[in-house]
């Protein structure tokens, strides 16, 4: 006869084994929204989760933004290259001006950030493309820093510190014809010295606020667009879409789905 621990070890193993799996199982149905590969949720709220991932050598960590807009993916996009508009809703936006417009799908912009007092406002020149996934037809805009040495007219650089390094995406995932999942994700170097009480509420604030406006934005847009969206938008356009977006190359991919 077995001793009463060494009766208990198979169903000890057994009850184990079951918890494992059940944990596994469940654990296939979490949202992965912040919690992959080093993202952390740093606010949840109004339905926009924020997350942040720290970044050696600064201060400042990557921070990203998703929530649900009540407008098509076009109708974004469209929104979107409106850069005349964007201090409007872009919290913290200031002069947005379109450089080089290279195709319908790729521009050249300056872009100034305006900071609160006594800290400097921020400026950069960044390359906006703009792709689409032929299998799940979202699309993927990304944007880089750009090097750029021409004088902006009306522009006095010298009034602004310029961000050294720019990455990042905003990726609209369509869930209906009338709503699209968003994330704003950003990764900078703003150049300059920031107060890490101001670190913080940028990397927490500046996503959140930005896709609340994207929503009010949305709104006040409807039919401003007709143009663009009789153009280029598949739902309006049909066989007659002028031109569409090309598909992401793999790093692009790779990288937003980090």
């Amino acid at each position: 006869m077995c001793t009463q621990p060494l009766c208990f070890r198979p169903l000890l193993r057994s009850a184990r084994y079951r918890v494992m799996i059940f944990i596994c199982s469940f654990a296939m149905y979490l949202p992965n929204v912040g919690y992959a590969k080093g993202w952390k949720v740093a606010k949840k709220e109004q339905g926009v989760v924020v997350s942040t991932r720290d970044e050696p050598g600064r201060d400042l960590p990557s921070f990203k933004g998703t929530g649900r807009v009540k407008a098509g993916m076009f109708e974004l996009l469209a929104v979107l290259r409106d850069g005349r508009r964007r201090k409007e809703w872009m919290t913290r936006s200031g002069v947005t001006r379109v450089l080089k417009r290279v195709s319908v799908w790729e521009a050249v912009s300056y872009q100034q950030t305006l900071a609160p007092w006594p800290v400097s406002d921020r400026d950069v020149v960044m390359r906006t493309s703009v792709y689409q996934r032929p299998d799940t037809r979202e699309i993927i805009a990304t944007f880089n820093f750009e090097r750029w040495t021409a004088p902006i007219k009306g522009v006095d650089r010298d009034d602004y510190v310029l961000m050294p390094y720019l990455k990042g995406y905003w990726r609209l995932v369509p869930i209906s014809d009338e709503e699209t999942e968003v994330t704003y994700m950003v990764n900078t170097d703003p150049g300059g010295l920031l107060p890490n009480v101001l670190i913080t509420r940028i990397s927490r604030d500046l996503p959140y606020w930005t896709l609340l406006g994207m929503r009010k934005q949305a709104k006040k847009g409807f039919g401003r667009y007709k143009s663009f969206l009789d153009s280029y938008d598949p739902k309006r356009a049909g066989d007659k879409v002028k031109a569409r977006p090309p598909a992401p190359p793999s790093g692009v991919l790779k990288y937003v789905l980090n």
